[in-house]
């Protein structure tokens, strides 16, 4: 039964038979590239929010100290809700709204798979790729998959993205 069971698996993880190695090395170290300026946008976008958290912060820093919230009478615990309802929520005071769905979309998380793709994803181009040699490449921003004529380094040089990508910035 062990056998059988290895057999049936043995092309689940890892390359199939027609697949170059060095092909799945580069889209890796790709990848890993879109995942590290992912993470630097989002510590970037962490940082952002504590310094406006900071000034908020700042004002109300003396009330907060002043009380501990171990009280055990109802008057201070009163006062402490009425106190919460002069900050205004996320919403209100806006430091939601530069964070839209929008601007994580930029940062696929889940790229088109390689094996699945026979086409260039570009509506205009629509080129086969008639083997598993031609070069196949994702796009860093909607994670789709392009052919060379399709897909351009951005202005700053870091990252490859397609002609519908780069006309949305």
């Amino acid at each position: 039964m062990h056998v059988w069971h290895s057999l049936y698996n043995r092309f689940d993880e890892g390359l199939l038979p027609r697949e170059n190695i060095t092909d799945m090395v580069m889209v890796s170290m790709e990848h890993v590239g879109v995942l590290e300026s992912h993470i630097a946008a989002l510590r970037n976008r962490i940082a952002e929010l504590k310094t406006q958290l900071g000034k908020g912060n700042a004002a109300g820093c003396s009330n907060s100290m002043a009380d501990s919230g171990h009280s055990s009478g109802t008057g201070q615990s009163e006062e402490r809700l009425a106190n919460n309802e002069q900050w205004p929520s996320s919403r209100e005071s806006g430091i939601g709204d530069r964070c839209s769905d929008e601007a994580l979309a930029r940062f696929p998380l889940r790229w088109q798979p390689l094996r699945g793709a026979t086409h260039c994803s570009a509506k205009s181009c629509r080129a086969e790729f008639p083997s598993v040699i031609d070069r196949r490449i994702h796009c860093h921003r909607c994670g789709k998959i392009f052919c060379r004529r399709c897909v351009k380094m951005t202005a700053d040089g870091r990252e490859r993205v397609c002609d519908g990508c780069r006309d949305e910035t």
